[in-house]
């Protein structure tokens, strides 16, 4: 077995929820304030009481809080409106989660910050990120903010399943992140595992390209996913309006034609749907 899959963090599984339905009688988060003036967390889910850390402001607390609530109990509708796209239904085994978002949503930041509660709760997961992605350090999911955390890098050719097999297939979640520069046909890993082996699946990643189209991976999980969860983002251009489209810019000029995927960073503006066509437009009639 390829033992490059040994370099994810496998945490020793405490508990397992999957099964058990989240409900306002029994999860609940809880600050309490510590004679060093530090916050301890705790966050409770269907009985079980977990230790979600200490941390030296009020607003980190609430934070990390938030976002348990966010993830776990979909009524708290004042966190759902913060962090909605990140709701787990708790009540669907093996389920598939695409979340994606253009360019500076903020996705990478936000799989980094789950990461640290299924970290406190003890979850087992298979961290992968793609090879292509060479914007940073390959091998390393990377939000821009600077935080990082070591994942599996994924070639077109590798099986995703191999790494389970590595773990027994004894994980909680196979959490993705630049979903849109994996090959499409490792989409049926992922139904397999989803299917088969009941872990739970949740890929981040880019709806659309700079052509205006779908990336045939972001199609294809699409297709087979139980949740599509957008992580909102406001336009570049306009400032108004969601952004839903990337617009692509070499030597001051846009692109608009081309291979689907090109590795960049600085080169994309997030915008939304009328300003990418009325960039697009304008420049047709140049």
């Amino acid at each position: 077995m390829n033992n490059k899959y040994r370099i994810v963090r496998a945490v020793k599984q405490k508990h397992n929820f999957q099964n058990l339905n989240s409900d306002r009688k029994n999860s609940a988060t809880k600050i309490k304030r510590k004679k060093n003036d530090r916050y301890e967390v705790y966050f409770t889910l269907n009985y079980i009481k977990y230790n979600l850390g200490i941390f030296e402001t009020k607003e980190e607390a609430d934070e990390v809080a938030t976002l348990a609530r966010a993830m776990f109990m979909p009524y708290s509708e004042q966190d759902v409106k913060k962090y909605g796209f990140m709701n787990e239904d708790m009540n669907m085994n093996g389920a598939i989660y695409f979340r994606y978002g253009v360019m500076g949503a903020g996705k990478s930041a936000m799989l980094l910050k789950s990461l640290y509660i299924y970290d406190r709760m003890g979850k087992k997961y298979l961290l992968l990120t793609s090879k292509k992605d060479d914007r940073y350090n390959v091998g390393y999911i990377t939000s821009r903010n600077g935080n990082s955390r070591k994942a599996i890098a994924i070639s077109d050719e590798d099986n995703i399943l191999d790494g389970l097999r590595w773990h027994n297939y004894e994980l909680d979640y196979i959490i993705i992140d630049e979903w849109h520069l994996f090959n499409p046909k490792h989409v049926e890993e992922l139904v397999e595992a989803s299917l088969k082996h009941n872990i739970t699946v949740i890929c981040y990643g880019l709806m659309l390209n700079y052509l205006g189209e779908m990336f045939e991976s972001s199609k294809k999980i699409v297709e087979v996913s139980h949740k599509i969860q957008q992580i909102p983002f406001y336009c570049e251009l306009c400032k108004n309006n969601l952004a839903t489209h990337h617009l692509l810019s070499k030597d001051g000029e846009y692109i608009f034609d081309g291979d689907e995927i090109f590795i960049g960073d600085k080169e994309y503006q997030s915008v939304c749907y009328d300003c990418f066509y009325k960039t697009k437009n304008n420049k047709n009639k140049k």
